[in-house]
């Protein structure tokens, strides 16, 4: 039986690195207005997540969980459903779900994997990320050559490479360089290799052409260089601060700014800045589509839509799209109850990780934490996080490696 779980698990694994390329051929397919009833990509995630769920049916209490959750966010469609008489929609809305439950179910196996202490899987892990992470670099360097696909249309500005949902790839670009920043810097303790990375990551960050993974770039390899709990002041080490305050850091400030000054993100952000309010620049004008929302929640929504939602396919008709903000995205389609859940799993991931960072036998467990604070904040802001379909796996991946011990560490990159 264990035999059959690990080849099972490297299975996963084997489907896993087949993500971003399958993904890409998507991204060409949709490009080129072929759009099949259900697409490779979907078909694709469906297979990991059933095999995922194989896995988890050994364990029951986990199990329960995912049943309870999908039955909670899924029920509003339902009764939707009946109500109007229509259930063309429920499909679309059963896949809806899957990507919320995409992270949970990511994160209940890849936890069970890392317990398992196996060396060869865990290893495998890391590869996962890394190989993910540069067929995403390589298809946003693609930019530079004029291929792919922009990121905005208007103005050709950006890019998304060969992908087709733009707004996905900024969580990703985030977290898998969170991943692998993070072992340079802690875990290998390689300087060069992390200021490198990080300067690629800016590069890519400018490419793609968005605010938010700029500024994401910019303040996740902050986080990961300031750890309080190892901080000690010395003489040679503040020597070392003041020469980065005084020297680097204006030079790399100086220097970035001077790349960006012609960038197609400079014109956006400028264009932007001249046209709407702060409050409305950061938030990119979801802020009104929110108050919008709520008019039309106020007006059109029964109390048992309040409570249970009525579904994605339901929210979506009242305003024509989302708001791409998470947690509205999840209020006005899943209610009251969807909203409290996914709450209470930020709850859970933040205080989790915070109780296991204070040991050091936990070294991932600070990545994870402030990663979980960072990505909510993101997800208030930019929306696309906790639903996406191509970054799911990979956070959820994030989330459970707070539980690696330090002894379990036998990877390389």
């Amino acid at each position: 039986m264990i035999l059959t779980h690990n080849k099972i698990n490297h299975f996963i694994l084997f489907l896993l690195l087949l993500v971003l390329p399958i993904d890409m051929i998507n991204g060409i397919l949709l490009e080129n207005h072929v759009n099949l009833p259900i697409s490779i990509s979907q078909i694709h995630k469906i297979i990991i997540l059933g095999l995922m769920l194989f896995k988890l049916s050994f364990e029951p209490n986990k199990l329960d969980v995912i049943f309870f959750a999908f039955a909670a966010l899924f029920i509003g469609s339902l009764i939707e459903s009946f109500r109007s008489l229509k259930f063309g929609f429920l499909f679309s809305d059963f896949i809806k779900v899957t990507k919320y439950l995409n992270i949970p179910i990511a994160f209940f196996y890849f936890k069970g994997v890392i317990k398992t202490n196996d060396e060869a899987l865990l290893k495998d892990i890391f590869r996962f990320v890394r190989f993910s992470y540069w067929v995403l670099a390589i298809n946003i360097s693609l930019k530079v050559f004029n291929l792919g696909y922009p990121m905005y249309d208007y103005g050709n500005i950006g890019t998304r490479g060969f992908f087709y949902a733009g707004n996905e790839i900024s969580s990703l670009l985030l977290v898998t360089s969170s991943i692998i920043g993070y072992q340079y810097w802690e875990i290998e303790k390689n300087r060069v290799k992390f200021f490198r990375f990080f300067f690629l990551n800016l590069f890519l960050a400018i490419l793609v052409s968005s605010k938010t993974v700029f500024l994401g770039v910019f303040i996740v390899f902050l986080l990961i260089t300031t750890n309080i709990r190892t901080f000690k002041i010395k003489i040679n080490t503040l020597k070392r601060i003041l020469f980065f305050l005084l020297v680097i850091f204006p030079t790399i400030i100086y220097s970035v700014f001077k790349l960006m000054a012609k960038s197609a993100i400079m014109v956006r952000v400028q264009y932007f800045w001249e046209k709407l309010d702060f409050i409305t620049f950061v938030f990119s004008s979801r802020n009104l589509f929110t108050l919008q929302m709520f008019q039309i929640y106020d007006s059109t929504y029964t109390l048992t839509q309040k409570i249970l939602g009525g579904g994605q396919n339901y929210y979506e008709s009242k305003l024509k799209h989302i708001i791409e903000i998470d947690l509205m995205d999840i209020f006005f389609g899943y209610g009251y109850l969807g909203a409290t859940m996914f709450v209470l799993m930020i709850c859970f991931l933040v205080a989790q990780s915070s109780m296991l960072k204070k040991h050091l036998i936990f070294p991932y467990a600070r990545l994870t934490y402030f990663m979980v604070i960072l990505l909510f904040v993101i997800s208030s802001i930019a929306g696309h996080i906790f639903n996406s379909g191509i970054a799911g796996n990979f956070i959820g991946l994030l989330f459970a490696l707070m539980y690696l011990r330090k002894n379990e560490e036998q990877h390389t990159l």
